[in-house]
């Protein structure tokens, strides 16, 4: 499947053909052979014949890229829909093979599908999609910081921004299409957009096909904002460490108050800090504050673990969306309990030797140590 999947992507080019009923008359497999270009339904079509071929069953099956949320309760009509894919049952498990998606041959798609149609000579209903969350992030950002070297030095910055699914996908073609100099151009121009406090040492890219992910570097000095002084001890607000509460929900009195909430569904993100502490003066040693959270509130799902140990402050925290939309119950029950949203600020800080002991000595450890990969896809931002 992933062959002729591979082969329909990069060995036809997609252009839209709308002429002469052409916007619902697919193409025949020889015609998009010979023209080596076709749209969603020619490469469908062509597709399906390769598979056929091969003694591989699948079907075409019409979709909505919007997500297709309430064709079930409107009256028939092919402008609901926007592309066709082919689905193969193999084995009591559903693929889904995307002839327009170039270089990507994944079996398993990013599509955020609500309904879907299959096309059959007897015909068929609607079929609901069953929604999933995300296993792993579609975007984490990694950043180590060395300030060993003291608190009026700049620290050494290392960032990893690591991106999956159609995103990643997109930019690196983008990057790939480009020459060495304009591509490294092209990743600093990023960082410098996002991190332009950040001195640029290095910066570089890979991209990763079979995963579909795109890892962007730097490498780079910068001055990191301690507050305090030796009297008073040191303190740091913890970067990517505190979350943005949510939004309340409201609507107008004319509107339904009982209608259900969209939803970003799928977003799941995910940061990653390492901080090398300065070595603590006579009389101070260090503490922080970061509460452990693991919670679930209007269908995202909050997470964060952090550690303090060896001389360095680690924090992984993530939000991933789990529902495609609450209903209004759910949006009541946020709105109230939004006063005790936890969006502290995560802080690493000094405290005086002769204090009491660090209170989070019974917490889990951050899932970070030197070398972790994080690309990989089952590593831990809060998915289990």
């Amino acid at each position: 499947m992933a062959a002729a999947l591979k082969l329909v992507q990069d060995r036809i080019r997609y252009v839209y053909i709308g002429l002469n009923g052409g916007n619902m008359t697919p193409a025949t497999a020889d015609q998009t052979w010979e023209r080596k270009f076709g749209d969603c339904k020619a490469k469908t079509v062509l597709l399906l014949a390769v598979l056929r071929e091969l003694g591989i069953r699948g079907e075409p099956v019409l979709v909505d890229l919007g997500g297709g949320d309430g064709i079930n309760e409107r009256l028939p009509t092919p402008g609901f829909f926007d592309h066709v894919v082919v689905r193969v049952n193999l084995d009591n498990k559903s693929y889904w093979l995307d002839g327009t998606r170039l270089g990507d041959s994944t079996l398993e798609p990013p599509l955020n599908l609500r309904w879907l149609l299959p096309l059959r000579a007897a015909g068929s209903d609607l079929e609901k999609v069953a929604s999933r969350p995300p296993r792993s992030p579609d975007e984490i950002l990694v950043l180590d910081v060395d300030s060993s070297k003291g608190f009026d030095q700049k620290a050494r910055f290392k960032v990893q921004q690591i991106l999956r699914g159609d995103g990643a996908r997109n930019a690196a073609f983008r990057i790939q299409s480009m020459s060495a100099e304009d591509a490294d151009k092209a990743v600093r121009s990023y960082f410098r957009q996002n991190d332009g406090w950040i001195e640029q040492d290095s910066a570089g890219w890979k991209y990763d096909e079979q995963q579909g992910v795109l890892v962007l570097t730097l490498t780079g000095l910068g001055k990191v904002d301690w507050t305090g002084d030796d009297s008073d001890g040191r303190s740091l607000n913890i970067y990517g460490a505190g979350f943005t509460p949510p939004n309340e929900y409201h609507r107008p009195k004319e509107q339904d108050q009982s209608a259900p909430w969209a939803t970003h569904y799928p977003n799941y993100h995910c940061w990653v800090t390492a901080i090398h502490l300065p070595a603590t003066s006579t009389g101070w040693k260090w503490d922080y504050d970061s509460d452990p959270v693991d919670t679930e509130l209007g269908g995202v799902h909050y997470w964060r673990v952090a550690d303090l140990r060896q001389g360095m402050m680690r924090t992984v925290m993530s939000t991933r969306v789990e529902v495609p939309e609450i209903t209004a119950a759910q949006a009541e029950e946020l709105n109230q309990k939004l006063p005790t949203f936890n969006n502290n600020m995560s802080r690493v800080y000094q405290i005086r030797l002769t204090a009491e002991g660090s209170a989070h000595g019974s917490i889990a450890k951050a899932p970070f140590d030197e070398g972790t990969d994080w690309t990989r896809p089952d590593t831990a931002c809060g998915s289990n």
